[in-house]
C-alpha cells in the first residue's frame, strides 16, 4: 500500500515540476496555462477512453474513432471558448438597500 501511495505522490510531484517548468519556459499566465492543461488532460482521456469503452462493450472499432473525434472535438471547442475571452462570468451582486430602517 505504501508503495502505491509513494509512487502516486512521486509521479504527481514530477508532473507538477514538469508542468511548472514548461509554463515558466513558455511564459504563460494562469489564464492561458490552466485551460491548456485542462484541455490536454481531457484530450488524453478521450484518446484512451474510446478504445477502452469499445473493448469493454465489444462494440465495433469505428465507435472508438467516433468517441475520440467527438470527445476531442468537444475539448477543442471548450478550449477555444476558454481562451477567446469573449464570454464573461458575471458575478451576482446584491443591491444595497437605500435609506429605510
Amino acid at each position: 500500500v505504501a508503495t502505491v501511495y509513494g509512487t502516486t505522490v512521486g509521479w504527481s510531484l514530477a508532473r507538477y515540476l514538469a508542468l511548472g517548468l514548461l509554463i515558466l519556459a513558455l511564459r504563460l499566465d494562469s489564464g492561458r496555462a490552466l485551460p491548456l492543461i485542462a484541455a490536454a488532460a481531457g484530450g488524453i482521456y478521450y484518446w484512451y477512453a474510446g478504445p477502452a469503452t469499445t473493448t469493454q462493450l465489444a462494440a465495433p472499432q469505428w465507435l472508438a474513432v467516433g468517441i475520440r473525434v467527438v470527445g476531442i472535438g468537444l475539448v477543442a471547442w471548450w478550449l477555444a471558448r476558454a481562451l477567446s475571452g469573449g464570454h464573461t462570468n458575471e458575478k451576482l451582486t446584491r443591491e444595497e438597500p437605500r435609506g429605510g430602517l
